[in-house]
């Protein structure tokens, strides 16, 4: 076995190894029993990083965990297998230095001022004040951007933006609209971090008792501002806790530099530099795809009950008509995801983005400190009659409903906007509803609820097949079975020259978060060995090949080129057992010939073309031509010219801490795919 064949054997044991500790965590017995067998079968190295991607041993809200009895004895039972022998025992007490350091880490993050403050607040007025204030927050900075303070009488508070919120250290007015809106979402996503700590672990209550004031209970102003403590830690807390999720699911060194100096880096700068192009590369497909959908020539129609993509309930829904079709690759929206169609999901974000839209218009800062006058509050009931007077049927928006309420597994309050406190009562918080994006909110709450949505794969095969004929290269999906009856199905096949090109297609939802992308990397592996057992097949069996592809019958291809094609943005093209993974986006810009281009404002502003890539695009599309392109792709260089990876050193509290950080260098413009 090759060194690369056996990391990837050792990336894959471990994924399998981490499922099954993780579904066995109320189980101590099971769980000790399968830690065992992997030190058995697989060493201490192996068990150590599946043990790390749980996260027990972690306290991550400044007390002891609910898992700190089975971190000791799992620490307990690989101590065992490492007596006299040196080298496993520098493996185990490097993992229980980590984790000691982590959670000195949180343990001086809570132990900040600010955290006593906080535990003042009386514990009915915990959650409500918290709320508020972060309500109240979003609204005035909204206001000062965009109407430039027309309300600057009736604020809460007054919020000096000279501060620095995530990598934004500039005076609020001279934002961009882009690093404004960056901005908000990165204060809105950070804080329901915050909300799930309070309704779900009980932070701060005093012997972990979650309690609330009824809604029409005026709440003491000073509760509301002490309550913006939680707002000015928030970029601490965000660094923390990315920290913490990184940690668990890559390889990072955490050294101690100083007496109060924490150095907590990627061991892979790499795959660091990767994810943050990802990122970038998702986030200017998302704002280009947006501009797009709002130049559809769709009816819209406040009161309508005909759903998408007939009609639009607003103009934020036609966005989300094109941008959920092209997500999902559905023309129709009828595919159906839980049992439920598309085009009723795309309408129930809708619904709840106009009521709260509607509540905010009558009420932009109400003077009553009462939950009632700051958020929607309805019962479940009343929700269901609002889907159902838009076109969604009524066992349909009862099952929404319940996807849509805010739990522990939640990502955001965008992708679940309920806030459940009473039996049949649940709060939308305005600010953060009327920002919701149908798309960006689906693909996180169906990723993460892991509905079955199948159809996206054969709608995404007929569309790059499509798209190769139109661009002049025959290409067609081939689907045989053995003398055995095992089927053996290639998603696309196509000849460049006298070259045959095998390629397994995935429309897969863009990994977002740490534990994503460690599945995403795990699931890779699965697709190179689809891939290659499907291109054994076709290689002795080469005449389907040709029946497919319509090739003379002696046709004979001089190399085979073995790719898997991912609708989600890559950080590079890889290159492993001689399989090729490659992002849509840079494989059919160059077969349909499609310079790269720079946008603003939905609008291209300029052509991208590289001098030393621009005989791709002229003649005869050849294999050559071809790889050197993804291999030198302009949207992944562009990308990796505008970041600067940088170390930072942060102040916790007592203790600071050195991370590593992407800046980038050039903003407002968007290169298109």
């Amino acid at each position: 076995m090759s060194t690369e064949e056996g990391m990837i054997v050792n990336m894959y044991k471990i994924y399998g190894i981490f499922r099954e500790l993780e579904n066995n965590l109320s189980d101590t017995c099971k769980f000790l029993t399968i830690l065992k067998e992997t030190v058995d079968n697989y060493g201490i190295k192996s068990a150590t990083k599946a043990l790390k991607t749980t996260g027990i041993g972690i306290n991550q809200y400044g007390e002891k965990g609910r898992y700190t009895e089975l971190f000791r004895k799992s620490i307990d039972l690989l101590k065992k297998y490492v007596e006299k022998d040196t080298e496993n025992e520098k493996i185990l007490n490097k993992y229980i230095e980590q984790v000691k350091c982590l959670n000195l880490l949180f343990s001086d993050f809570y132990s900040k001022e600010e955290f006593e403050i906080l535990k003042d607040i009386p514990d009915e007025y915990k959650l409500f004040s918290f709320l508020l204030i972060l309500e109240a927050c979003i609204r005035t900075l909204n206001d000062i951007k965009i109407n430039n303070s027309r309300n600057k009488d009736k604020y809460l508070l007054n919020i000096d933006m000279g501060r620095a919120f995530g990598d934004c250290n500039k005076n609020l007015k001279d934002l961009s609209i882009e690093e404004f809106t960056s901005m908000i979402e990165h204060i809105m996503r950070s804080s329901c971090k915050v909300l799930q700590a309070l309704l779900f672990h009980k932070y701060l209550y005093k012997n972990r008792k979650f309690k609330h004031c009824i809604i029409d209970k005026e709440i003491q102003t000073e509760y509301i501002i002490n309550s913006i403590k939680h707002i000015e830690v928030i970029d601490i807390r965000e660094i923390v806790f990315n920290l913490f999720e990184q940690w668990k699911f890559d390889d990072y060194s955490i050294e101690i530099k100083s007496n109060n100096l924490f150095k907590i880096l990627p061991v892979n700068k790499k795959e660091f530099l990767n994810k943050n192009i990802e990122l970038q590369r998702f986030e200017n497909e998302r704002i280009v795809e947006g501009f797009k959908g709002l130049k559809k020539k769709i009816k819209i129609d406040e009161n309508t009950k005909q759903l998408p993509p007939n009609v639009a309930l607003h103009k934020a829904e036609l966005a989300d008509i094109h941008t959920c079709g092209t997500y999902f690759s559905s023309e129709t929206l009828e595919e159906m995801c839980n049992g439920i169609p598309l085009s009723q999901w795309i309408r129930a974000y809708s619904i709840i983005k106009k009521k709260n839209e509607d509540f905010l218009n009558k009420k932009t800062f109400s003077e009553e400190m009462k939950p009632k006058e700051w958020f929607l509050i309805l019962t479940i009931d009343e929700w269901v009659d609002e889907f159902m007077k838009y076109g969604i049927a009524s066992d349909n928006a009862r099952r929404m409903i319940n996807d849509f309420i805010f739990t522990k597994d939640s990502i955001d309050l965008f992708d679940s906007p309920f806030i459940k406190f009473e039996d049949n009562k649940v709060l939308t918080m305005p600010s953060y509803a009327c920002s919701i994006q149908a798309s960006i909110s689906l693909i996180s709450l169906m990723s993460r609820k892991g509905y079955n949505i199948a159809f996206k794969g054969s709608n995404y095969e007929k569309e790059l097949i499509k798209e190769f004929r139109e661009s002049g290269i025959f290409a067609s999906g081939i689907k045989k079975n053995d003398e055995q009856g095992n089927e053996y199905e290639c998603d696309l096949a196509f000849v460049i020259g006298k070259d045959l090109f095998l390629c397994e297609c995935k429309k897969n939802f863009q990994p977002l978060t740490p534990r994503k992308r460690f599945e995403f990397k795990n699931k890779k592996l699965e697709d190179i060995a689809q891939i290659k057992r499907i291109s054994t097949f076709y290689d002795r069996n080469i005449h389907y090949v040709r029946e497919a592809l319509k090739l003379g019958h002696d046709w004979k291809p001089r190399r085979v080129y073995r790719f898997v094609i991912y609708s989600c943005k890559l950080g590079e093209v890889e290159k492993k057992d001689d399989v090729t993974l490659v992002d849509d986006s840079i494989l059919m810009n160059c077969i349909s010939k499609k310079l790269p281009s720079i946008v603003r404002g939905g609008e291209t502003k300029k052509v991208i073309v590289l001098k030393s890539l621009s005989h791709v695009f002229e003649g005869k599309m050849t294999t050559h031509k071809l790889l050197t392109y993804i291999e030198n792709s302009m949207q992944i260089s562009y990308q990796k010219y505008r970041t600067d990876i940088v170390e930072k050193e942060i102040p916790v509290n007592y203790y600071n801490v050195c991370i590593l950080s992407a800046n980038t260098t050039i903003d407002n413009f968007y290169p298109t795919k």
